[in-house]
């Protein structure tokens, strides 16, 4: 018995549903749709591991989705997405009823992997160009790159600012 536990175990995987909602829904259903596709879940026999409520953004381009014979045409979607442990018959299951599921714009499911948290902070971007600058041997003949053109330090370092603020 406990070596097909350990087995289920091992057959378990990670998996993260991404999923952008209808923008029509107002605010205060979006809650109750994220219940149900935690019902979802829950009917699947998976552990949910993480997740991000909803949010409405606006899309890259866009979408058609079709209700009841209509197609409507959205540009901005409520995006929100949970991970879950389960195995590969539970995924299956939850994609089948996400296909039906009609406040879906899109959806998708990937296998994924466990966040595990760092054990060492981070090296800000800020620090090390922070830095005081590598003092190198000056030398009588220039590199065929370096007469290709110079960089002005002053317009480096703002362009690097802008990208780390």
């Amino acid at each position: 018995m406990a070596t097909e536990q350990m087995s289920d175990t091992n057959n378990k995987k990670i998996y993260e549903l991404g999923y952008l909602l209808v923008p029509t829904l107002t605010e205060e259903q979006v809650p109750a749709e994220v219940e149900t596709i935690k019902a979802i879940l829950k009917k699947a026999e998976v552990e949910v591991i993480s997740e991000d409520s909803p949010k409405l953004i606006p899309l890259a381009y866009q979408m058609v989705h079709g209700t009841s014979g209509q197609k409507k045409k959205f540009d901005k979607a409520y995006f929100g997405w949970i991970k879950f442990q389960g195995q590969a018959a539970a995924a299956e299951f939850i994609k089948q009823k996400c296909d039906i599921y009609e406040h879906f714009l899109r959806f998708m499911i990937i296998k994924t992997v466990k966040d595990e948290p760092q054990s060492s902070p981070r090296v800000s971007l800020k620090t090390v160009v922070a830095s005081s600058p590598v003092a190198r041997p000056e030398s009588t003949e220039t590199s065929p790159e370096a007469s290709k053109q110079s960089v002005d330090e002053a317009e480096l370092e703002k362009t690097l600012e802008s990208i780390v603020a």
